[in-house]
């Protein structure tokens, strides 16, 4: 989303414990990416084991 520029207008606002249930498997977020210190947020950290 970043690097398309895609606008605010385009964002929602999402509670954290909602994105495990929200986020494909496979696909992580990437915080701040272009910053200084980037973060990876891993989809599997979010889902509660079976």
């Amino acid at each position: 989303v970043q690097k398309r520029g895609a606008g605010i207008e385009h964002w929602c606002p999402v509670l954290g414990s909602d994105l495990a249930e929200l986020l494909p498997e496979g696909i992580d977020i990437m915080l701040n990416p272009a910053g200084g210190w980037p973060l990876r947020l891993l989809r599997e950290g979010l889902v509660e084991p079976a």
